[in-house]
């Protein structure tokens, strides 16, 4: 958004928005050529099972009716401190660096989403886009690693990048398919489990053919480089 990362052959205009209000856009308008996406939501399409007319899944929570509640945003009913509310694990921390030791997964809430029209109507887009937020990734590896000038206001910033990188390698944060395939076959078969998705879809299945295939050059080029 600053400009120091261009798009190859592109023309960009940046809306930044909440999640929320850009994944209703997204799936049911159809709004943007390229957009974040909710990643459960692209398997399953639409999610199933809403929650009864006039009762939210808060209230629900609240009174009981939903054992769990799995969300990106804490639900007001706990910040609120609702005595029926609390966290499944209250060290999570300690439980989620034990599964990644564990199984090796770093779970994918989100994926980058290209227009099939524009994809089809341009084979390099795939490509141009995957560079640049490899580049700007790039970036913001070396910024968070700045300790004269912290990047990020907590003090003990490069201490918890070395602690994250003593659990989970350098690259703790992967992009790209090949590097993600275990991590996206697991969710596959997750969603088919537990009845969201209506078959148990293949990673080939789940991007473009052209997007697959030169996301797949721009990783081998990029990891290469010295």
């Amino acid at each position: 958004m600053d400009g120091r990362v261009k798009i190859e052959g592109c023309e960009v205009n940046y809306i930044p928005m909440p999640v929320e209000e850009l994944f209703h856009r997204v799936y049911f308008h159809q709004e943007f050529d390229v957009a974040e996406l909710g990643f459960s939501p692209f398997l399953i399409s639409l999610s199933r099972g809403p929650a009864p007319e006039g009762k939210s899944l808060v209230e629900m929570l609240a009174e009981g009716e939903l054992d769990a509640v799995m969300t990106a945003r804490a639900p007001s009913c706990f910040i609120n401190g609702h005595p029926n509310v609390v966290r499944l694990y209250e060290d999570f921390r300690a439980a989620e660096k034990e599964y990644y030791a564990r199984t090796t997964i770093f779970p994918i809430m989100h994926a980058l989403g290209i227009r099939n029209d524009l994809a089809e109507e341009h084979p390099w887009l795939p490509a141009s886009v995957f560079k640049a937020f490899v580049e700007a990734k790039r970036i913001a590896d070396a910024e968070l690693r700045e300790v004269a000038a912290l990047k990020i206001t907590l003090p003990w910033l490069r201490a918890e990048l070395e602690s994250t990188i003593e659990v989970m390698g350098e690259d703790f944060w992967p992009y790209g398919v090949e590097a993600n395939r275990h991590t996206l076959e697991t969710m596959s078969r997750y969603s088919f489990e537990q009845g969201l998705a209506v078959k148990q879809l293949t990673v080939e299945e789940m991007f473009a053919e052209l997007a697959l295939s030169e996301t797949k050059v721009w990783e081998g080029s990029l990891q290469s480089r010295p």
